[in-house]
């Protein structure tokens, strides 16, 4: 299982949910903490390009990104994010 991941978390689209560090295939259920405020989420998609943004470790759909900025954004950063896989569901 991979190991907690740190980083930046953005919007991306409805419906998705993107990680950089899982298989293309894979599809994870995750938790994803920011400033106390957290949602479990499962992945659906490839994720951030890091040769393009480095520090992202997930890319978000706008109602999870919402919920855990207590916002009515629909685009942005999260900065310090902490993704904590939970299992494997299958591809």
């Amino acid at each position: 299982m991979p190991s907690p991941e740190v980083g930046q978390a953005s919007t991306y689209g409805p419906g998705y949910a993107g990680l950089i560090a899982v298989p293309r295939r894979g599809r994870w259920l995750v938790q994803i903490v920011w400033h106390g405020r957290y949602v479990i989420r499962a992945t659906n998609d490839y994720g951030p390009d890091r040769r393009l943004f480095p520090n992202r470790v997930i890319d978000l759909d706008v109602a999870t990104f919402q919920a855990l900025s207590g916002q009515s954004w629909t685009r942005g950063i999260l900065r310090s994010v902490t993704v904590v896989y939970l299992r494997y569901l299958g591809a």
